[in-house]
């Protein structure tokens, strides 16, 4: 009876899962804004050599490990549709941690709290929309259920290559479970009797021997090129404006206080900001949440069991002690708040269903506790019912929010489509760059710089993204047509996209972007002439006579450089000797020497 309860909640939670995502997953109209960043590396399965040569493509594409490139490769074979091969990858890698968990839980209590641990694995829309459009972070949480099977199974090899897999897939998740692992066996070989802990031994120096490979291949997944550097350390970052909070396009510094972050994202098995939550609830949950905890142990310690699984605790202290290592070694370990969303969501999944169902249930023995028959187990279900209530009442049905569907590929209008259709396939593509997010992965041409690959994490490529902002930001902004063609042409942009409502006297008014460019905007948006060569180039009839401007729609104009180039040579218009201008130039110049003083200075760019 049991067993039917719990499924029934299951079936009528995924219909409610499903339903809420409809019109959105499966639709190759929607993805997610990070996908924009890295899923074109896929059209390399389609258009061999379509970005070769290109910096930020070979950037993105050193930010998909090995195994996930190679899948999402074969993948894409079959979908023809970078997009949809995204959306194939979230249901692979939610199928795989929904199947691995409920094997978990199942292997370490019973087949009804494994059902309700995958309602709450749904529940929890944080965890869930990390795998939307199927990008490498979507695998951590098929790594961590997949290593909780193995760990409460015993499945030593399993581990290992849970391991492995893990460093091809997501480096930082494999990094966790072998801290986790690295525990257990010690344990086990400290405190295991007789054969066990012979077994416990050769099982702790096989991993030791082979933690040098592991570390090795994931050195070699996080490695990147010269020309791009390596990741930023914590010291570099402070001095970046990239990073610093509230206006940076990354604003993690300074990093907040360690308990507000284990509050904030320890607790998302919990709390959700897409659902209302009680400022009680929010204010109280980590005394709800220890007392529950607490309650477990107390319960099987008087009872004489051992509720929750050492390898469960394990796993939630690796992910604490990878969490304050972040902190110590941010970014070279990423994002410290990274280490726990998920981590965290999975331990308290684990822990409290397995705990309230071993810890209340009627049975005596660790087999007895597979006995879901009512009279046996109807004070287990009313204490995972009680954990329900909790989680109910910090984030409500679980189901709000577009599980960060949140990019449709009309999102700017028709001017991807236009360019995929009506360009050359080696185009190169600008414009302001958040206007330019979706070149790549919609239109399936290059682009220029974008805000979603300007990422500050590696210096060199920081320094060079930067550069190409301020060039896109100032042609965006340009007052001639002439000013235009010598930002442009020397960089090799073909084609040029203006956005109509940076124009308006609305977007003027809030123009802006991410520091430092910021204060380039304000500058640009307030010259004294008060005219673009947007103005000219929109007007209706009067943009007519223009050859050069070749698509109009009301988010974007178009414009050809190339035939721009030949219009004003024809009306005897000759490129300056200086490929920007002397005014661009200084600029430049004194730019790249407060960039390299102000990054470079006490640690250095690396040579």
């Amino acid at each position: 009876m049991a067993n039917l309860l719990s499924l029934s909640l299951l079936v009528a939670y995924v219909s409610a899962f499903i339903s809420s995502l409809h019109g959105r997953w499966f639709d190759p109209g929607w993805t997610t804004d990070d996908a924009t960043q890295q899923s074109f590396s896929f059209y390399e399965a389609l258009y061999p050599g379509r970005f070769e040569g290109d910096l930020v493509a070979q950037v993105m594409r050193g930010c998909l490990p090995p195994l996930h490139y190679w899948l999402g490769y074969a993948i894409t074979l079959l979908s023809r549709n970078p997009i949809m091969t995204g959306h194939w990858m979230m249901l692979v890698q939610l199928g795989l941690a929904a199947a691995f968990l409920f094997f978990a839980l199942r292997r370490a209590s019973a087949t009804a709290p494994a059902l309700l641990g995958i309602v709450w694995l749904l529940h929890a829309r944080h965890t869930v929309q990390r795998m939307t459009g199927g990008l490498p972070r979507g695998w951590t949480p098929a790594i961590f259920a997949a290593f909780l099977y193995c760990a409460l199974s015993q499945r030593h090899v399993g581990a290992l290559v849970v391991i492995l897999l893990g460093t091809l897939l997501n480096p930082p998740a494999a990094l966790l479970v072998g801290l986790a692992y690295g525990g257990i066996l010690l344990w086990r070989a400290l405190v295991a009797q007789g054969d066990a802990r012979g077994v416990a031994r050769r099982r702790l120096v096989t991993s030791i021997v082979l933690a040098p490979l592991f570390a090795a291949v994931a050195f070699a997944v996080v490695q990147r090129p010269p020309n791009v550097g390596e990741m930023v350390s914590l010291q570099e970052a402070a001095q970046m404006p990239e990073f610093q909070r509230p206006k940076g396009r990354f604003p993690f510094l300074p990093l907040q206080p360690a308990v507000d972050e284990l509050k904030l994202f320890g607790l998302q098995a919990f709390l959700s900001r897409m659902d209302p939550t009680e400022p009680y609830w929010r204010d109280h949950m980590a005394l709800f949440v220890g007392l529950s905890l607490g309650a477990i142990a107390l319960v099987g310690a008087v009872r004489g069991r051992r509720s929750v699984p050492v390898e469960v605790l394990f796993f939630g202290g690796a992910a604490l002690v990878t969490y304050y290592l972040a902190r110590v070694f941010a970014f070279k370990l990423f994002v410290p708040d990274r280490h726990i969303q998920i981590p965290m969501v999975f331990f308290f999944i684990a822990a409290l269903c397995i705990g309230a169902w071993r810890a209340f249930h009627v049975g005596v023995t660790s087999e007895s506790f597979r006995d879901t028959r009512l009279r046996y187990s109807w004070t287990s279900l009313l204490a995972c019912g009680a954990i329900g209530l909790l989680v109910w009442n910090g984030s409500g049905m679980g189901l709000s929010g577009d599980a960060n569907f949140n990019y449709p590929t009309s999102k700017r209008g028709r001017y991807y489509e236009w360019l995929r259709n009506h360009t050359p396939a080696d185009a190169l593509i600008a414009c302001q760059p958040t206007h330019c997010d979706g070149v790549q992965l919609f239109a399936a041409r290059k682009a220029f710089v974008t805000t979603e690959t300007s990422q500050p994490f590696y210096p060199r490529y920081n320094l060079e993204m930067r550069r190409r902002s301020e060039i896109s930001l100032r042609a965006e902004y340009a007052e001639t047509l002439e000013e235009l063609i010598s930002l442009l042409e020397p960089e090799g942009i073909t084609y040029f996209v203006f956005r109509r409502a940076d124009f308006t006297p609305e977007g003027l008014a809030r123009a802006t972007y991410f520091p430092p460019l910021d204060s380039l905007v304000t500058e640009l948006v307030s010259r004294p002439s008060g005219k673009f060569v947007f103005n000219q180039l929109s007007k209706g009839e009067e943009s007519d006579k223009y050859p050069f401007v070749v698509f109009k729609d009301s988010f974007s104009v178009i414009v050809d450089v190339r035939v721009l180039r030949q219009y004003l040579s024809e009306r005897g218009w000759a490129p300056p000797q200086a490929s920007l201008g002397s005014a661009m130039q200084r600029h430049a110049s004194r730019r790249d020497t407060v960039v390299a003083q102000g990054i470079a200075q006490g640690s250095g760019l690396r040579s």
